[in-house]
């Protein structure tokens, strides 16, 4: 058997070439395609046990693979990764495609009136997106109750919104399934360690969202997730598993920056 064209190293010099995270994420969306998922599992696989022997370089080309595969949930995709994992013994792989209780939040009624004008008149889609593209404080704080995917993408876009404003959007209880969607599939705000992590720790988080960004947890966010009581416990059990076999934390250390 000839060794596979995508090793790790490949993957790893391929990617931290590329400037920007949404960029990385592209990267798998052009390779984990048919006739190249069987070689390319080889060299994830790899790419992720290394990852947690400690090697820095793995360790960052692996969130934009986390954040994409987290983008595909039940996808035809995650099933054929799932597959040759299961097949060829690819244990580091099989653990962050692992199966779960499939489970997606109620729909919210996206036509639900939620913004009103100062006459009380109900606001169109199309007047909150443009409210959202430079809202002010109390119109922010109005539009990130929106259940309108689209009004919530044009204000995750915003140059007023904060890191705080996310976590509030991500952390609110009950989840809203298209909160936690418009912010998953956000490059600027998944590069951010507090939100994906606050994506995890949602219980209502759907598992096939959630269990791919573990891989890009460090050490205390892995620890923070298996001690949770009230999280799947496939989650927990996989952040065990990466928490037990990463090298002992070095003092002073910082999470690594590409």
């Amino acid at each position: 058997m000839s060794p596979p064209l995508w090793t790790s190293d490949s993957i790893s010099r391929r990617l931290l070439a590329l400037p920007e995270l949404g960029l990385r994420i592209k990267f798998f969306e052009g390779h984990l395609q048919g006739h190249q998922l069987r070689e390319l599992s080889h060299g994830i696989n790899k790419l992720i046990q290394i990852a947690h022997e400690g090697n820095q370089r793995a360790r960052a080309a692996l969130l934009p693979f986390s954040i994409y595969l987290s983008r595909q949930r039940d996808s035809s995709l995650i099933f054929g990764l799932r597959e040759e994992a299961q097949h060829q013994d690819l244990l580091a792989l099989e653990s962050v495609v692992r199966g779960g209780v499939r489970e997606e939040l109620p729909r919210e009624n996206i036509l639900a009136p939620v913004y009103a004008s100062q006459g009380g008149r109900e606001l169109s889609v199309g007047e909150r997106k443009s409210l959202a593209r430079r809202p002010s404080r109390l119109e922010l704080e109005k539009l990130l109750h929106d259940p309108h995917p689209l009004v919530l993408s044009q204000l995750l876009a915003a140059p007023t919104l904060t890191e705080e404003d996310i976590l509030v959007l991500v952390t609110r209880r009950p989840a809203r399934q298209a909160a936690l969607e418009a912010v998953n599939a956000n490059d600027r705000w998944m590069s951010r360690p507090a939100v994906r992590l606050a994506i995890i720790l949602n219980p209502r988080t759907p598992h096939g969202m959630a269990l791919p960004l573990v891989l890009g947890c460090q050490r205390d966010d892995l620890k923070l997730i298996h001690q949770s009581t009230t999280l799947n416990p496939i989650l927990r059990q996989v952040a065990q598993e990466i928490y037990s076999i990463l090298p002992p934390k070095r003092p002073g250390e910082a999470a690594p920056s590409f």
